[in-house]
């Protein structure tokens, strides 16, 4: 790059040119844009083709891709470059102490164990299960599912996991009761000494409402919150029965919340954004975060039509967004794909453009892991080299430090 094209006097900056483009590396994309309005010299820098290539260097998106035999994690670039591999520790003892501030951080499943994987340091964790067994044995349940998210409490700080279990209750009296129960559980994380108290498991007060809670449904975390859709997943029971027909009753466009400083349900549950229109029905909801906004992804079962991304702008008015519409033809591989079951992973990238990654259970002539990139200014996608027969544990924008 030429840095006699920008000069430091056109800045409005008393700094040298070199400190104002390593500053300007660090903006996410979306900001970056807007700062072309500055001056015509930031306009010739932020346009400038060797410093969007830095740029994008400098906050690479990741993907962290488990391998087949839970041994390892490739952290891959999306050019498909493994930039390094993180081992999984066979046993716990060779695994490092749980940090008190952990960075992006993510929860993934290897040989039977729940584990937590710092990627930027390569620390991988198991988190503690002696407690939670104790404390599930005193509710005695069946056909259990797990789900585990990771957090931040939004005023101290702690990183703590939410745990749900579901399963059915193998003391049930009332036979016109629901005979599914839910039990929550939080943990703290961190190596501080005077808080070991903290650093069990700790069981909390039940859901307001049935979530959909399993290995596939994960909560999403926004500013100490975590958020679930109502659990109308029918592979829960058969409806035919009259106390299964009562877990339905709540709403489909539900939304439960955790408080995960307080570490209790807000007895209120919000309203999701409107059904799809559509002649067959079936309709079916997502959640994700994008851009540190709570989104719900709606689209129809049968209905080849689009996938519609609602933002929440006003959650205590319960105010959406349509902001995205994808045809859904985009986002499959072969007509009729399941969304609902199959879809992972959602990120949007600086630029405003958003990933999928999702998993195909029975597509032959496709990869197992799809990941594609989807440009909602030009509506077109981009397929990202393929990953193979592994899980994917996250997706991330690396994040550069001002001291590094």
């Amino acid at each position: 790059m030429n840095r006699s094209n920008v000069p430091v006097a056109e800045t409005g900056l008393a700094l040298p040119t070199e400190v104002v483009e390593e500053i300007l590396l660090r903006v996410p994309g979306r900001q970056l844009r807007r700062l072309r309005a500055v001056c015509r010299s930031w306009h010739s820098l932020l346009s400038d083709p060797s410093f969007l290539k830095m740029h994008a260097a400098f906050r690479p998106a990741i993907i962290l891709a488990l391998a087949e035999n839970d041994n390892k994690i490739d952290v891959v670039d999306f050019s498909g470059h493994i930039i390094k591999q993180i081992r999984v520790p066979a046993t716990p003892e060779e695994e490092a102490v749980l940090p008190t501030n952990p960075g992006s951080s993510f929860l993934f499943q290897a040989n039977n164990r729940i584990r937590m994987v710092d990627p930027d340091s390569g620390a991988v964790f198991t988190l503690l299960s002696d407690d939670l067994g104790r404390l599930t044995l005193l509710h005695p349940v069946r056909f259990v599912k797990t789900d585990y998210v990771l957090g931040r409490a939004a005023f101290t700080r702690h990183h703590k996991v939410l745990h749900i279990l579901t399963g059915k209750a193998a003391d049930r009296v009332d036979p016109l009761s629901s005979p599914f129960k839910q039990l929550c559980h939080v943990l703290t994380l961190g190596d501080d000494d005077d808080n070991r108290e903290w650093q069990c498991w700790r069981e909390r007060p039940s859901p307001p409402m049935f979530i959909k809670s399993n290995v596939d449904f994960h909560g999403v975390t926004i500013q100490g919150s975590v958020f679930f859709l109502a659990g109308n997943d029918f592979t829960y029971c058969d409806t035919s029965y009259p106390c299964n027909r009562m877990m339905y009753q709540t709403r489909t466009d539900s939304i439960a919340s955790f408080d995960l400083e307080k570490e209790q349900w807000r007895p209120a549950t919000l309203r999701g954004p409107p059904e799809m229109k559509t002649s067959v029905g079936a309709c079916r909801r997502v959640l994700a975060e994008l851009n540190n906004t709570l989104v719900v992804m709606v689209y129809c079962y049968f209905d080849n039509s689009c996938l519609e991304f609602w933002f929440a702008e006003d959650l205590e008015k319960d105010i959406w967004v349509k902001k995205h519409a994808v045809r859904q033809e985009l986002l499959e591989p072969c007509p009729y794909m399941s969304l609902d079951m199959d879809i992972r992973q959602v990120m949007e990238l600086d630029d405003g453009r958003i990933v999928f990654s999702y998993y195909v259970t029975w597509a032959v002539k496709v990869p197992l892991w799809l990941t594609r990139v989807y440009d909602p200014g030009t509506k077109v996608y981009a397929d990202l080299p393929q990953i193979g027969d592994r899980g994917i544990v996250g997706m991330y924008v690396k994040t550069p430090s001002l001291y590094t």
